[in-house]
């Protein structure tokens, strides 16, 4: 456990009244903390896509803020790494399930926009980046997600390699960053 400055304790749920999605959250939450994987996928299919509520919503209120709670009930030692881990192989599941709404498998690449997308070396946490991938898509842009624990050099050469309009790094803690990419400055063009 991380030594921090302030209270865990002190940090609010990150499943917020003022979330219009908050019982589904809620719902979501439990069923995978019980742990109920199947009850978990029918509160989305059934219930969430169902009822019409777009992905992206479904992204932004139900997947980012379970995340962020099963993160903080991890950091107050409520649920333990097994826990957490589940947690986020099933949204994991889950937002490759709904990728398949965003765009059907068959599909060409149209748009006039490539991003190439990825988690720094040594970062593992790549649901977030894989979100924003995901966002990029339905916006039209052609996608390239490359994932987690990405060297530096092989995501240049991606970026090379699809004549990447915009390169999307991820990482948790700005420590994790290459020294190269820090001292590299401002965005600039690769080719």
């Amino acid at each position: 456990m991380l030594d921090l400055e302030s209270d865990p304790a002190l940090v609010p749920s990150f499943l917020s009244p003022d979330n219009p999605l908050l019982a589904t959250a809620q719902s979501f939450l439990d069923a995978l903390l019980v742990p109920d994987r199947e009850k978990a996928r029918n509160i989305i299919a059934s219930g969430a896509l169902e009822s019409g509520i777009p992905v992206k919503e479904i992204y932004l209120g139900v997947f980012r803020p379970v995340l962020r709670e099963t993160g903080r009930l991890w950091q107050l030692r409520k649920i333990s790494v097994a826990e957490e881990h589940f947690v986020t192989a099933s949204v994991q599941l889950f937002v490759s399930y709904l990728h398949d709404r965003i765009v059907p498998p068959d599909k060409t690449r149209q748009g006039e926009k490539t991003v190439v997308a990825a988690c720094v070396e040594s970062e593992r946490h790549e649901v977030g980046i894989r979100m924003v991938t995901d966002f990029f898509e339905i916006d039209g842009w052609n996608t390239d997600y490359i994932g987690a624990n990405t060297p530096a050099q092989s995501l240049i050469q991606a970026a090379r390699d699809r004549n990447a309009d915009v390169v999307a790094i991820s990482s948790t803690m700005p420590t994790i960053f290459p020294s190269s990419v820090i001292s590299s400055g401002p965005s600039r063009r690769i080719r």
